[in-house]
């Protein structure tokens, strides 16, 4: 079942853990395909090295239809996003050094630094913390989900979603480069802001 879309959930994954945004086996990433079925990677398994045939379908409801493994406890947070959001396609799920720091802190990324945040990244939610994989955290990011591409959770991680893969791996590795350069430019002093 959804043969390309499990090959391009293996491409997207061996990216994301190539360019440091996924480590190991932390975070979960999701593509929707035909009839609102859902790839999603394997809980518990090291994203890099993930093949095709290693990829999870599921229906809507978390059902496993194919595949071996256990769902991701994070499923019913990718299910609440793509209900509110039929343009979303793909979702990845990641904690990012640089996008954790300001999620630590309690900051979004600042919009106003460099002009690949507003012409990449969009706008950044900050969701208040939850723990992962609970019924909490679905509702901390609803109110952001209708709304933004790019969702901080508080003491967690990152939430990034695209119109296809490469949409959401763009939105991810820039808002972990401006946030990389956002640190450092705070650490220097007197950043410059721009309209």
């Amino acid at each position: 079942m959804l043969e390309a879309e499990r090959e391009e959930l293996s491409r997207l994954c061996r990216r994301l853990y190539e360019s440091g945004i996924l480590a190991g086996s932390e975070g979960n990433v999701s593509i929707r395909g035909v009839d609102d079925l859902l790839v999603i990677t394997p809980s518990s398994r090291h994203k890099g090295s993930l093949a095709p045939e290693d990829m999870l379908v599921t229906d809507m409801s978390g059902s496993l239809l194919e595949g071996q493994g256990r769902v991701t406890k994070e499923f019913p947070l990718h299910k609440m996003i793509y209900e509110a959001r039929p343009d979303v396609k793909c979702i990845i799920h990641a904690h990012p050094v640089a996008c954790c720091a300001y999620a630590i802190a309690g900051r979004p990324i600042p919009e106003d630094y460099l002009l690949q945040m507003k012409e990449i990244v969009g706008s950044t939610a900050l969701a208040p913390y939850a723990p992962a994989g609970s019924r909490e955290l679905v509702e901390a990011v609803r109110p952001f989900a209708g709304s933004y591409n790019t969702i901080l959770l508080q003491n967690h991680g990152l939430l990034c979603c695209g119109k296809n893969p490469e949409d959401a791996l763009c939105r991810c590795e820039t808002a972990e480069h401006i946030a990389q350069s956002s640190i450092w430019a705070e650490l220097l002093g007197n950043p410059r802001h721009i309209r």
